[in-house]
């Protein structure tokens, strides 16, 4: 392997756990100490939603149709920004998505826990979904940073096929979800 394409694999790498760790926490975050609401999780969000409605508890059913909105529509302006700008510009346009992904985060630090909890899942979820559609592959592999259930899809298809791989698919998400269970209880316990 040449020095370059080690360089490569590695800022992959590194790229690839910090958009998991950040997907992680952003999930751990919102459920423990913004109303028990996934961030990135929008089938977690489903399940809640259709258990509310179930236990006739309309009013917190309500909290869950927006963060699930908020996603098609980061979905939707991520995917709009990639037609338009592209990769061909001295800016890319998941240069484009970081930097929109990292002012709007700022935005909600200084918000209080309890005070408008609805408006910053909302935007978390919507963060979220920009850095799902920007970064949904490493090297040409499917890759999902901010959820696990399609990295253990991919990990074991990419075991069945004994490809070379599974160091991105099959080791480093189950890692980097084992660590985000750790940080949860931490936050919780704290």
């Amino acid at each position: 392997m040449h020095g370059t394409q080690k360089l490569r694999i590695s800022e992959t790498l590194i790229v690839g756990m910090l958009l998991t760790i950040a997907g992680r926490f952003l999930d751990a975050y919102t459920y423990l100490c913004r109303g028990k609401v996934f961030a990135n999780g929008q089938t977690g969000n489903l399940v809640l939603l259709g258990m509310r409605l179930a236990e006739q508890d309309y009013r917190n059913a309500l909290y869950y149709p927006l963060p699930i909105f908020s996603f098609i529509c980061g979905i939707f302006l991520a995917e709009q920004i990639h037609i338009r700008i592209g990769d061909d510009r001295f800016v890319k346009w998941r240069h484009i998505i970081l930097i929109m992904e990292i002012t709007l985060l700022l935005l909600f630090i200084p918000v209080p826990h309890g005070t408008m909890d609805h408006l910053v899942n909302t935007g978390i979820s919507f963060v979220c979904a920009l850095q799902t559609q920007a970064f949904h592959s490493l090297k040409g592999l499917s890759y999902i940073s901010v959820m696990c259930t399609g990295n253990l899809r991919s990990g074991i298809q990419e075991f069945c096929s004994y490809r070379s791989s599974l160091l991105f698919t099959w080791i480093f998400p189950p890692c980097f979800s084992l660590s985000f269970c750790c940080l949860s209880f931490s936050f919780y316990c704290f």
